[in-house]
């Protein structure tokens, strides 16, 4: 009897490690890559961490990042790739940090990993060293973003949690969010 437990438990083990999702590295269009050698968006005055996201998925808020982004040249803005988004297929993600009196943070994103109803975005986050802070006239935010073919996300009206961690895999930011339907 004993032995029959033992195997059940086994099965029962195997079959649960079997069912589980593997991790699926979705792909992803970059927009934009911007250190902070530039002023902080008006439209990202709520930066509270370190590390902050956006997640857009409507026309208003698509259209005002897409036309914030092409004003900037360095060090990476993808022009064509802003123009050719379709606000009706596609989810931008940025993240960025937040506006700071001194340069020197960056933030880049690297990988986007999708697990059922779990984004994780991995970037590659660093704070200026000692020597490197500058003093701005007025605040600086790096900010990193994305491109990603709603299809590849979980259906409309899933509540999704989205997860930002570093190269070292420090989690910087966990948030949820519903994913909205398409309005045309």
């Amino acid at each position: 009897m004993h032995k029959m437990f033992d195997v059940l438990l086994l099965f029962i083990l195997l079959a649960g490690c079997s069912s589980q999702q593997p991790v699926q590295v979705l792909p992803f269009t970059r927009l934009a890559d911007l250190d902070d050698n530039h002023g902080s968006f008006d439209d990202y005055p709520y930066a509270e961490g370190v590390l902050n996201l956006r997640f857009t998925q409507t026309d208003y808020e698509q259209t005002r990042l897409l036309e914030e982004l092409p004003k900037y040249k360095e060090p990476f803005v993808n022009r064509e790739a802003i123009q050719a988004v379709d606000m009706q297929t596609t989810i931008i993600v940025s993240v960025f940090t937040s506006a700071y009196g001194h340069s020197g943070y960056w933030v880049k994103i690297n990988e986007v990993q999708r697990n059922q109803l779990t984004l994780t975005v991995v970037v590659e986050y660093h704070p200026p060293s000692q020597g490197q802070l500058l003093t701005q006239a007025s605040p600086v935010m790096s900010i990193s973003s994305i491109a990603i073919d709603r299809a590849l996300l979980p259906p409309t009206d899933s509540l999704m949690t989205i997860r930002v961690v570093d190269q070292q895999q420090t989690e910087w930011i966990r948030q949820v969010y519903e994913l909205k339907p398409i309005i045309e």
